[in-house]
């Protein structure tokens, strides 16, 4: 972007933003890389894990029993399928295949090996979990290293809609009090709850990125 682009080359000039599972990724980002971001604005972001994925759990027995009636309760064998066709068609891929993405990202060892968080009854494997909440925006924000990250940060954009099906509007509650407990001055952060869910957002983007594009302008001293 810097090579081919005309910008103004350092973190304090330079933002990430998504939305969801995107927003997640704006989150963590700037708080394990400091040195390249030195703002984010994040829609709806996954954050607040006990809130966002353990509120699903009711879900879990249907996901498993998918999972036990279509493929004899192994991943392996869904995954296989999966590969082998156009995905989407059945009506259980988006809800397994979402699951094991997120065990993949957040409980994976080095050599590929997946670990779920929960067992065959969904229950919450505890070491499993752990590993999970380890990558809580909330909860690596508290963590000193990623405090330091996180106060650095010149500019924050942190909204939810506040019908968010996915409780992420308690995740952007907690992550803008992470934010703040980790020395952002509220003048740096911008939050808010709008009327909304989880889809149809795409109105918040540009607003974002204006106040993010005032915020992170060059001075005239610069």
């Amino acid at each position: 972007m810097d090579a081919n682009y005309r910008t103004v080359p350092d973190r304090d000039h330079r933002a990430i933003a998504g939305k969801s599972s995107g927003g997640y990724a704006a989150m963590v980002t700037p708080m394990l890389r400091p040195d390249v971001f030195g703002a984010l604005a994040t829609h709806t972001g996954d954050a607040h894990f006990e809130t966002g994925y353990r509120a699903e759990l009711p879900e879990l027995p249907e996901r498993f029993r998918a999972l036990r009636n279509e493929y004899g309760g192994s991943y392996g064998n869904f995954l296989a399928d999966f590969r082998g066709r156009v995905g989407g068609l059945k009506p259980s891929d988006l809800e397994l295949i979402e699951v094991y993405a997120y065990a993949a990202a957040y409980s994976a060892d080095e050599d590929g090996t997946v670990y779920l968080p929960f067992d065959e009854f969904g229950a919450i494997v505890p070491d499993v979990w752990r590993r999970w909440l380890a990558w809580d925006p909330v909860v690596m924000a508290v963590q000193p290293e990623y405090a330091e990250a996180l106060g650095s940060m010149r500019a924050l954009w942190i909204d939810a809609g506040d019908r968010d099906e996915y409780h992420l509007d308690a995740g952007a509650m907690a992550f803008r009090r992470a934010a703040a407990a980790a020395g952002v001055p509220d003048e740096r952060i911008h939050f808010e709850l709008f009327d909304g869910a989880h889809g149809g957002i795409e109105h918040r983007y540009p607003l974002a990125i204006t106040w993010l594009s005032r915020m992170l302008a060059p001075t005239a001293a610069t």
